[in-house]
């Protein structure tokens, strides 16, 4: 299956590159369940892929930045760059195991 490459304009709306479609945030959570990957740019060329992932998660639309929605202090980039984060934590971990804590079964 190919990773579906999105645009995120200005105003939040996601578009298919390939296609030139709009693409919902349900069309994605749908991809997902399928197993489809994804990425997204936003319209200055930076990645928005984990704001996506994030608003998708938490159901969430995209908004204006003052409502919780897209934009710099957005939840999406909020939890978009938490996700990423463990992510990339996860995978800089791997191989290394945490130690033990006393309430560990």
């Amino acid at each position: 299956m190919t990773r579906r490459r999105l645009r995120r304009a200005a105003d939040g709306v996601l578009t298919d590159e390939d296609s030139g479609r709009a693409v919902s945030l349900a069309q994605v959570r749908d991809d997902l369940r399928d197993g489809r990957r994804f990425s997204v740019r936003r319209a200055d060329g930076s990645d928005a892929t984990f704001a996506v992932l994030a608003e998708v998660v938490t159901g969430r639309e995209p908004g204006p930045p003052s409502a919780g929605g897209r934009g710099a202090g957005g939840i999406g980039d909020a939890v978009g760059r938490t996700l990423r984060e463990a992510l990339e934590g996860a995978e800089a971990g791997r191989g290394r195991r945490r130690p033990r804590r006393a309430e560990d079964p």
